[in-house]
């Protein structure tokens, strides 16, 4: 291999990665700007999602809506309360049982115990 092979390799890497860039480039630019577009998109749906759910808040009564002086929803008030209702009733009955036998109401388990 002499010299001008040498330099003929080298001139054809170079034109081979310089094509190769440059068609990277282009296939790259074309995905972001579609992203991108895409992005914008659905960045303004949600945004007129979250103003919508805003205002149904304020319009319920449930939150206050602070804005700016064109109108723009800058902040966000809540309003909650609670209320807590409770009842309880209680009953019971009471009966005496009582045993003819020796152990004056005790359980023969009772008995073991004492032992």
């Amino acid at each position: 291999m002499d010299l001008s092979d040498l330099v003929s390799m080298l001139i054809g890497a170079l034109i081979g990665a310089l094509v190769g860039g440059a068609i990277t480039w282009f296939v790259s630019r074309y995905h972001y700007v579609r992203a991108a577009k895409e992005l914008s998109q659905e960045a303004a749906k949600l945004r007129r999602l979250s103003t919508m759910v805003l205002r149904s808040l304020e319009n319920a009564g449930l939150a206050e809506l602070n804005r700016d002086a064109s109108g723009e929803i800058i902040g966000l008030v809540l309003r909650s309360g609670a209320q807590l209702t409770a009842t309880a009733s209680l009953s019971a009955k009471a009966e005496v049982v009582r045993r003819e036998s020796g152990n004056h109401g005790m359980t023969e388990a009772n008995d073991a115990g004492r032992r």
